[in-house]
């Protein structure tokens, strides 16, 4: 609790106290795979369903594997050569954990769409908020090495679904960056636009985006994050 605290407790020297709990974090999580690979079982499964301890220890390990630098550079390295989603290499990696923990990852796949298929744990709350977890961490990775790629004058190729949550993400780094005063005059110009646009139905909002500039788009988001958080 106090190293996540550290940036409250602790004025000076934030700097470097950032670069060690970095350094920790990232011994804690290289620690953490080498344990599993050294108690990797000499087998593969290609039959049996799997438990739900496999299931949660996959869903984790999948997200220390996106923190670590090698998986980034190989997700930025796909990103900077396609210009899409890397979603075959975060296909690659769940293979990879699949068969750390012992599942063939063909098989493991199948288990894994199973899962989802079945209600055999719809009403699990552990496994819903570690799957959640999985879910988002996957996807905010990828979105901020895409926007990294963009800012970096990089020409995207993503479809509509992932085109919107780019503008999110782009939205929110500019609402960083403003100061109160610019906040409040983006409110005071858009909010109205943002109220007519929340009472469209589905189909209206989607013709409504599709008429806006993309400065237009981005403000239109930013306004409404900011009226959600007021």
């Amino acid at each position: 609790r106090a190293i996540g605290m550290f940036e409250r407790l602790y004025l000076d020297d934030q700097e470097a106290l950032l670069a060690l709990r970095n350094e920790f974090s990232n011994s804690m999580d290289m620690t953490y795979l080498q344990c599993l690979n050294d108690r990797r079982p000499k087998s593969l499964e290609k039959k049996a369903k799997m438990p739900k301890n496999t299931v949660l220890e996959f869903l984790d390990a999948c997200n220390v594997k996106l923190d670590m630098p090698e998986i980034r550079e190989r997700l930025s390295q796909h990103i900077s050569e396609t210009g899409s989603m890397p979603e075959s290499l975060i296909n690659e990696v769940h293979g990879e954990v699949m068969e750390l923990l012992g599942f063939d990852r063909v098989h493991g796949q199948r288990c894994f769409e199973q899962l989802g298929s079945t209600q055999q744990y719809a009403n699990d709350r552990e496994l819903a908020m570690s799957f959640a977890r999985w879910r988002g961490k996957t996807s905010n990775v990828c979105l901020m090495l895409l926007n990294d790629y963009r800012k970096g004058g990089g020409e995207l190729h993503v479809d509509e679904e992932v085109g919107n949550k780019l503008v999110k993400v782009q939205a929110k780094e500019g609402l960083d960056a403003m100061s109160l005063e610019e906040r409040t005059a983006l409110l005071e110009k858009h909010a109205k636009k943002v109220n007519i646009f929340r009472g469209l139905p589905d189909d209206g909002r989607k013709r409504y985006l599709d008429r806006l500039g993309g400065q237009e788009k981005l403000e239109l988001t930013q306004t409404e994050i900011l009226m959600v958080t007021l």
